[in-house]
């Protein structure tokens, strides 16, 4: 029981320690299954997903990223 609790409290640490990078990994992997789906209403959901995040963080340019 105590090597159970001992792996759950490193799991979440880990979670919470690498959060955004498993939200990108995560957003990528539902990007590649929508592109792989013959319809287009799931490229819909997802690009909406995908506009909040970067109404969030603006997608780097040369000149530099504004928020609009």
């Amino acid at each position: 029981m105590d090597l159970l609790l001992i792996k759950l409290f490193t799991m979440t640490d880990f979670i919470f320690s690498n959060w955004l990078e498993l939200l990108i990994g995560f957003m990528a992997f539902i990007k590649i299954v929508t592109n792989l789906t013959p319809t287009e209403d799931d490229n819909q959901v997802f690009s909406y997903l995908d506009s909040i995040f970067n109404a969030i963080i603006p997608n780097y340019k040369k000149g530099g990223g504004q928020h609009e």
